[in-house]
């Protein structure tokens, strides 16, 4: 059960990576779940992805077995969160993010690229 403390949560993630091993791959492909889901959205898209490139799949805090802080917390937070998870290996860089109807990280993500 892969967890990764990032400030004040550990966010669980799933990085499934079946590529080539002996050619340089490309940057994982981010999967973010829709408010109130989490990880196992995507559970038909990963294998679809994962020959192609590695991917990220993850449990935005309070969601899924990622852990809930106890102070409130918001959209900029959850950004901030995945880009310390894209910091440390294996992830990387993500190539593409994939988001749910009515998740609003991605438009929170440029303006913590700097967290």
């Amino acid at each position: 059960m892969p967890l990764l403390r990032v400030g004040d949560v550990e966010l669980f993630y799933e990085f499934v990576d079946c590529t080539e091993p002996w050619k340089a791959g490309p940057a994982p492909v981010l999967f973010i779940h829709g408010l109130g889901g989490d990880h196992r959205m995507w559970l038909y898209q990963v294998p679809a992805f994962c020959g192609r490139f590695p991917t990220l799949a993850v449990d935005l805090r309070g969601h899924g077995r990622s852990t809930k802080p106890a102070a409130d917390f918001g959209m900029d937070d959850m950004a901030r969160d995945l880009v310390r998870l894209l910091r440390t290996p294996p992830s990387a860089s993500p190539s593409a993010s994939a988001s749910a109807p009515c998740t609003c990280l991605p438009s929170s993500w440029s303006a913590t690229k700097t967290a």
